[in-house]
């Protein structure tokens, strides 16, 4: 499961346009995960949500079968 998060940390990388090889420092120290990609930094958060991943991915696959 872990590879699948290092996984989607990339899509969500490359979704948002910042090339991996561009990042330069990363920090996990404070409960963020910062990195440092070219001049701009980002965060990370993680957080609890009210959010039902698997219900989502069940009515999200439903609507994918209809078109």
């Amino acid at each position: 499961m872990f590879n699948q998060l290092v996984e989607a940390l990339h899509q969500a990388l490359e979704f948002r346009d910042i090339p991996t090889d561009s990042i330069s420092r990363i920090d996990g120290k404070v409960g963020f995960i910062w990195l440092k990609a070219g001049e701009q930094t980002y965060f990370i958060d993680i957080k609890k949500v009210d959010f039902d991943l698997d219900e989502y991915a069940q009515s999200h696959s439903r609507l994918a079968e209809r078109h």
